[in-house]
């Protein structure tokens, strides 16, 4: 399954990744796993590994083969953030191009090459993104929310996902946790979807257990 969680920052979609995939192999940040110890009770140092760039992550992916049979899913934490360091990276490779759009077409390819990989991975790949709420361009182009991510990739980059979710606070309470997972075909100002057809509106914020389900 490829899947995709969004939403604000510290509500809980690292926890999930956590709870949900105890031999995941996390691509993240150092610090980023904070909650590992301090929520989940669990420490992945042996299962942690640091990207510079959203290239490293498609060439590990696609270059994986059989050493990934020991993790149950690779989770990349957080895609908003490594798309950020990958700009960085390109804004310094075309510094003095006369395309004033090459870093951004460059982008967008790239990560829509990171799609592709995670979609044809033979193993569970799980990303979470802060989101960015929708909006109308100058030229009038309406961009549902979704995913933190440049240009039309809010709604772009969930079209290939398995399941795209989105993290939202939830006041009922009965969920036993103050934030839900949104996945409704009505819900149409954000980016939702289930392929399998079995994630409930409002589900409880755990990603395994929508996977299980289905």
């Amino acid at each position: 399954v490829f899947a995709c969680i969004y939403g604000p920052s510290g509500v809980g979609k690292s926890c999930d990744a956590l709870y949900s995939f105890p031999r995941g192999l996390f691509v993240a940040a150092p610090g980023a796993l904070k909650p590992a110890e301090t929520v989940v009770g669990y420490t992945p140092r042996k299962t942690q590994t640091e990207a510079p760039h959203l290239m490293a992550v498609t060439e590990m992916i696609v270059k994986s083969g059989r050493r990934l049979e020991e993790f149950d899913a690779i989770v990349i934490d957080d895609l908003s953030l490594l798309t950020e360091r990958t700009l960085s990276v390109l804004e310094k490779k075309y510094a003095g191009s006369k395309n004033r759009y090459a870093v951004w077409d460059a982008l967008r390819d790239i990560v829509l090459e990171f799609r592709d990989a995670a979609r044809h991975a033979r193993i569970h790949v799980l990303v979470n993104a802060h989101d960015q709420p929708p909006q109308t361009k100058q030229d009038g182009t309406f961009v549902r929310g979704g995913p933190r991510l440049p240009g039309r990739m809010p709604s772009d980059f969930p079209t290939a996902a398995d399941i795209c979710l989105h993290a939202v606070p939830f006041e009922n309470g009965h969920l036993g946790w103050p934030v839900a997972y949104r996945c409704n075909v009505l819900y149409s100002d954000w980016s939702t979807k289930d392929r399998h057809g079995c994630t409930p509106d409002y589900a409880p914020m755990n990603i395994a257990e929508v996977l299980r389900l289905a």
